[in-house]
């Protein structure tokens, strides 16, 4: 939200539009549209999609029912009632921050009442993000991209650069926080490409080979050179900037980087970095702050400038 705000100010242009990338239940899609950006969330998960429509257009209160997230863990407690801890949801009711709600507020001048009331709008798209931000129609359609424990989702770090290269508009800004906690680590290598590219020995042949070789650096800084395309009519065969849609998520192949690696491509592909921060202080995941065991975070935060 402060790169946000850094960036637009605390009172955003009408009609300034800002991607979520694996928004997840919604909740930074709704706090962007309350600071008043135009916030379109993206999330592919239909558990997720379920219970953010129920969250975000079904519920009737604050704190209307109450869900019982430790209750299925059984070690490192300290007392049976933590077990049996409850949390009610939702903090906020989105019904009612649409139409304006009051708030305590107190700051040096005392305690008082203040009506916040969102001031943007607020989508959630149901899809692929490398499928659908890549069509023509959303090419350069975002002022800012956020993305927030999202990026190590990729199988292909690439194919996701490359999307929010495609549907950013130049100057825009991609903030970004998470870990590179990869989750496509295990998944193994598709037989089919092997077979393909082996000749009749087993071997590798040179022709396969230079079909399956991967774009190099030189490759990356021809295709974001400032001399790239802009050709804003309609394609039949190409999204994007020429890259094939294939599959999406689905598309065989995964490579995982480390972080000094995942800047250097991203500097490689078309984007400035403007900020940089590793100490930004650790965090759990869903994870009960009570408890005897907790698994630390030390997720990183930069900010990359589209040229």
């Amino acid at each position: 939200m402060r790169d946000l705000q850094g960036e637009f100010g605390e009172k955003p242009a009408q009609g300034t539009r800002v991607l979520i990338p694996g928004a997840g239940l919604g909740r930074l899609v709704f706090d962007v549209a309350m600071a008043g950006f135009d916030a379109e969330g993206n999330e592919i998960s239909y558990h997720q999609l379920v219970t953010s429509s129920w969250v975000l257009n079904r519920t009737k209160c604050k704190e209307e029912c109450a869900i019982y997230p430790f209750v299925l863990h059984f070690s490192n407690l300290r007392t049976r009632e933590q077990q049996f801890k409850k949390v009610l949801v939702p903090d906020v009711h989105p019904g009612s921050a649409v139409r304006g709600y009051e708030v305590d507020v107190a700051d040096n001048e005392g305690s008082r009442k203040e009506t916040k009331k969102m001031t943007g709008s607020m989508s959630m798209t149901a899809a692929d993000f490398l499928l659908l931000y890549n069509e023509e129609s959303n090419r350069e359609a975002f002022h800012a991209v956020a993305t927030v424990f999202f990026i190590d989702t990729a199988p292909n770090l690439i194919r996701y650069i490359q999307t929010v290269h495609h549907c950013l508009r130049t100057g825009g800004i991609w903030s970004n926080v998470g870990p590179l906690l990869w989750h496509f680590e295990d998944r193994p290598a598709p037989a089919a490409t092997t077979t393909a590219a082996a000749g009749d020995s087993g071997k590798v042949t040179e022709d396969a080979a230079a079909s399956a070789h991967a774009p190099g650096d030189d490759d990356l800084e021809r295709e974001y050179s400032h001399g790239h395309s802009h050709n804003h009519g309609h394609s039949h065969s190409h999204h994007g900037r020429g890259h094939s849609q294939g599959e999406g998520i689905a598309d065989p192949g995964v490579v995982e980087l480390s972080q000094d690696e995942v800047l250097a491509l991203i500097e490689k592909m078309g984007f400035a970095v403007e900020k940089f921060e590793e100490d930004i202080g650790g965090c759990g995941y869903i994870q009960d702050p009570d408890s005897m065991l907790f698994n630390t975070y030390k997720p990183v935060h930069w900010v990359v400038r589209k040229k």
